[in-house]
């Protein structure tokens, strides 16, 4: 069993392709593609935490989505997927859906939107911030790491190549 994260996959959100300037020729093409890569990662047996704004969809199009996907799915809710309630996403096809960050193993901190972490001791993992070159004044000191896809080659990311990367 592995752990992935991944965030901000924006299924269905037609203007995610212009913003972020996403190499696909339109919805159909980039839910296919994102589809694919996170099953090349994941295994049957891995989890995965997906860390907010997953799909703007309807709920029968968001749970076609979700049952083509390996793993066990976890999300922690965007700043898009908050106008939908837990148990609507739970309902979807997500094993969990929590509206609040979650501490995983030696201090790593799972978020849709980055937060400062004062303390040494804490690594904030997050999404929310796409592409965007700007970093927070913060992640100049190594303990963020940006998984949204724009940014992971539009797939899931090991969580042991992220402590590796961020050296702990």
């Amino acid at each position: 069993m592995t752990i992935f994260i991944t965030s901000d996959h924006h299924f269905g959100h037609e203007m995610i392709l212009r913003y972020e300037n996403r190499p696909f020729e339109d919805l159909a093409h980039m839910k296919n593609d994102l589809i694919v890569n996170w099953n090349d990662a994941v295994g049957k047996n891995d989890i995965v935490w997906h860390l907010g704004d997953f799909s703007f969809l309807n709920s029968v199009e968001t749970e076609k989505i979700l049952a083509q996907l390996k793993g066990q799915k976890h999300l922690i809710m965007g700043n898009h997927d908050r106008r939908r309630s837990m148990k609507w996403w739970r309902g979807a096809g997500f094993d969990t859906a929590i509206n609040v960050p979650v501490i995983m193993e030696d201090g790593y901190i799972l978020s849709h939107e980055p937060f400062d972490v004062d303390d040494t001791h804490f690594f904030n993992i997050h999404g929310h911030l796409h592409s965007e070159s700007h970093v927070l004044e913060t992640e100049a000191d190594g303990r963020y790491f940006n998984v949204s896809v724009d940014v992971t080659n539009f797939a899931p990311v090991k969580f042991d190549y992220i402590k590796e990367r961020l050296g702990k």
